[in-house]
């Protein structure tokens, strides 16, 4: 069946499929019966028979019948070798005989090639539930998903249970592979048709790259199928660069304090942009930055990368990259939004000084910035240290907006919300998740709005996900917001 949907699995994907002409000529020859290595080593088919017919005094017609018949039967036995008899895709010795060829390619002319891990979440459900024969239609159904979802120059190959491999010739940017790998995530979930019913799976993916990540066939596949391990451990329905995996970067024997040295000497950090919305006018008034850190070594490292930068001997080399980095995006993001506003980090006013008050608001005014149209965010916990309060004071005289972020997640020591001037409370993401969820929960949210509104601070409402949620919190009084439903964090660079 797939060979009629897809007739591209046999006469482009059978050989050797490449991204140039010469690899794809030189693994043609290779499903060519006719053109087979044992046949040419003795002259090529044609002179093998023409030999036999002298011998033998082979009629010319039965000559060719022979001809054909051999070459029939070298084709049927080269795909029972090299082919998957269930999906029809290339099997594990036609992947490792292509990705031998396509290493040595890449090594000949500096070609980059990416190779894909794939296997389906759920899938023993469906065999223990339904029996084998639906999973094995189940498997057909994804095998043609998969093929519609890549190039025609992409190989696609079957390992064997529900695993399968990719490989992306040319590919090496990141932005590429996660592009297909979302694709393939988007079609291979939606829903089957299987014995009159919808049957359920999802894929998650392993990526890794020829050069950075191996070099050899068997390396790159071990390494692809790490990165699958390490997808499947963060929820499954994901995919994980092995770039990307906390051992490539930073071992665990290695401290902590050492790996985010390395990361500021490979300048590894970057800044995620995203819009934050007045809700009450349903329109975009300013960004909000975030530090992130794609190799950071665990979780944890994550969830407090600015506590953690704040107390490293790097921390103002970083510092004084994330004010260059918002000298020049605002600037030039003020050409087509001239009143927007950038709301920074924590780590930019956990090391901010009053001394340093007057170089920054120079700094700023240098790129046609105002004071005004950068905030600060200050932890619940930062309300407790008076030296960081004399420094956001500082700030806030020179006309800087301070920003009390996290709100909800640690306890909020009321006396000290006095000692500074707030322009904006920030709810935190999980801590309104969980309110929203009953009535006393609301009634606290409403309490804290309330309270915010009191001193004259705007509230910030984030992970806002859909239209509902950002209607009732408007109804609540909340005045901004951020989150999915406005879109995702962006690269900075490439937001707006």
């Amino acid at each position: 069946m797939l060979e009629l949907v897809h007739p591209h699995i046999n006469n482009v994907q059978a050989p050797a499929t490449s991204w140039s002409r010469d690899l794809m000529a030189a693994n043609q020859d290779r499903i060519q019966p006719s053109e087979n290595d044992e046949y040419r080593s003795s002259g090529g088919l044609g002179q093998i028979l023409s030999r036999l017919q002298s011998k033998f005094a082979y009629p010319p017609d039965m000559a060719l019948r022979i001809e054909s018949e051999v070459q029939a039967r070298t084709h049927h036995l080269y795909k029972q070798a090299h082919f998957d008899f269930l999906t029809h895709l290339p099997n594990r010795a036609r992947l490792y005989e292509y990705l031998n060829e396509c290493v040595m390619h890449a090594q000949r002319s500096q070609s980059p090639f990416s190779l894909v891990f794939m296997d389906l979440d759920g899938f023993k459900l469906v065999n223990d539930s339904l029996g084998h024969h639906a999973g094995d239609e189940l498997l057909r159904l994804v095998s043609a998903r998969v093929l519609n979802a890549v190039k025609d120059t992409d190989m696609v190959a079957r390992l064997g249970g529900d695993e399968f491999v990719l490989v992306l010739p040319g590919v090496a940017k990141k932005a590429t592979l996660a592009a297909v790998c979302e694709r393939l995530i988007r079609e291979v979930s939606r829903p089957y048709w299987i014995e009159n019913q919808a049957v359920n799976t999802s894929p998650s993916l392993g990526v890794a790259t020829y050069g950075q990540d191996g070099k050899l066939a068997s390396e790159l596949i071990d390494r692809a199928d790490q990165a699958l391990y390490y997808a499947k451990e963060q929820g499954k329905k994901t995919y994980a660069f092995f770039s990307g995996l906390p051992q490539l970067r930073c071992q665990a024997e290695k401290p902590l304090q050492a790996c985010i040295t390395q990361a500021v000497e490979q300048g590894d950090f970057q800044l995620l942009a995203q819009h934050q919305v007045d809700i009450k006018r349903d329109q975009f008034v300013g960004v909000s930055l975030t530090l992130n850190w794609p190799d950071a070594p665990d979780v944890q490292a994550l969830s407090d990368l600015d506590g953690l930068l704040g107390n490293h001997p790097d921390a103002t080399r970083v510092n004084a990259w994330l004010w260059d980095s918002v000298c020049y995006y605002l600037s030039r993001w003020q050409r087509q939004a001239p009143d927007w506003t950038v709301s920074l980090p924590g780590l930019a006013s956990r090391l901010a000084s009053p001394a340093s008050v007057d170089f920054l608001v120079k700094r700023l005014q240098s790129h046609g910035i105002s004071p005004e149209q950068v905030h600060l965010n200050v932890g619940v916990d930062g309300l407790n240290d008076d030296s960081h309060l004399a420094s956001l004071n500082a700030f806030s005289q020179a006309g800087f907006q301070i920003t009390l972020s996290d709100v909800g997640r640690l306890a909020l020591d009321l006396t000290r919300l006095g000692q500074v001037s707030l322009s904006e409370m920030r709810l935190n993401e999980t801590w309104l998740e969980q309110q929203l969820k009953t009535v006393e929960g609301t009634r606290c949210v409403r309490a804290v709005i309330d309270m915010a509104h009191t001193l004259d601070a705007s509230v910030v409402a984030t992970g806002v996900d859909d239209a509902a949620r950002a209607e009732r919190l408007r109804q609540m009084g909340c005045d901004m917001a951020q989150g999915p439903y406005w879109g995702q964090p962006t690269a900075v660079g490439r937001f707006m």
